[in-house]
């Protein structure tokens, strides 16, 4: 059933209970007590709706949240997350990293970011009802689970982004800022350019080297076309070196090329039109580009590798 997707329960219940209210006011202004009846099941259907929804638990953390405005975002916590002092630290974090991708992408966003606190990447996972992602009802872009670099995530229904309070406060809140500063160049079709863009920003353009484990999973692909399957990207074996790779190949292209043509790269690399927009900024293919970025980093491919 390629290409088909069906509609949530919750989803078809939710539009039963708007439904349900249009019957009402038949019931009412036609005395008919079937359709009252009919209108009651929907309304009940409807609070069940809300209830199932992905968002219920996160819109009932959210509207507990005290604020604290900064330029360009707003940092929303639980008064007994964090003391008055730390809470202060975060929030300079925030503003350094918001200052430094407003710097480096050349605009602001057009609408203030809300960041939430969380005690721990375990609650993060509990108020979003979800464990894996590709996709869980459409509704979170990043998986919450311990195999990933990072333990927030971005709401894609509302651009809030969802922190844990630890000791990588300051690099994942600059990786998750990245990709809402991102989607204003282009979208976010593959993990791949994404998540490659969003680990250059948060590493600051710097290129460590590739870890043995991210070596030794590029001797075994054949192409950096294969990267593109986002299932095979957040594949369990693979996923950490993933992210490395596909950093390490956004840095190559920037530091090639420029900032101003990978963006124009980015814009364009849509589903369908990943390799034609790569071959039309870059002016050469994208297997081209792949032996230039593996002869920097040592990592020649396997001898059946289909690199021209």
């Amino acid at each position: 059933m390629s290409g088909v997707k069906l509609l949530p329960l919750w989803r078809f219940w939710l539009v039963a209970g708007l439904v349900a209210f249009q019957i009402l006011l038949l019931a009412v202004s036609h005395d008919r007590p079937v359709l009252n009846c009919m209108g009651v099941f929907f309304i009940l259907a409807f609070a069940v709706s809300i209830y199932r929804s992905p968002d219920f638990d996160f819109l009932l953390y959210a509207a507990t949240c005290r604020r604290l405005p900064g330029r360009g975002f707003v940092l929303r916590f639980k008064v007994r997350l964090v003391e008055k002092k730390a809470l202060q630290t975060y929030a300079d974090f925030c503003q350094r990293e918001y200052d430094d991708l407003v710097r480096l992408f050349g605009f602001s966003l057009r609408h203030q970011v809300s960041i939430y606190l969380f005690g721990s990447a375990n609650e993060i996972k509990r108020i979003t009802r979800t464990l894996y992602d590709l996709p869980c009802d459409g509704k979170f872009k990043i998986t919450i689970q311990a195999a990933l670099p990072h333990s927030a995530c971005v709401h894609p229904d509302t651009d809030a982004i969802l922190m844990p309070v630890d000791e990588e406060f300051q690099t994942t809140v600059r990786h998750e800022l990245a990709h809402l500063f991102a989607r204003r160049i282009g979208p976010e079709d593959f993990l791949f350019k994404c998540e490659g863009l969003a680990m250059w920003v948060e590493y600051q353009g710097q290129s460590p080297r590739l870890s043995d484990h991210a070596i030794s999973v590029l001797k075994e692909m054949k192409t950096l076309e294969s990267f593109l399957d986002d299932t095979l990207f957040f594949a369990p074996s693979t996923c950490y070196a993933s992210y490395e790779i596909a950093r390490s190949f956004a840095g190559f292209l920037i530091e090639r090329f420029g900032w101003a043509t990978y963006c124009g790269f980015y814009k364009h690399a849509k589903h369908g039109k990943f390799l034609a927009a790569f071959e039309e900024a870059f002016s050469m293919t994208l297997a081209d580009a792949e032996a230039l970025w593996r002869e920097d980093i040592g990592s020649e491919p396997k001898s059946d590798a289909c690199i021209s």
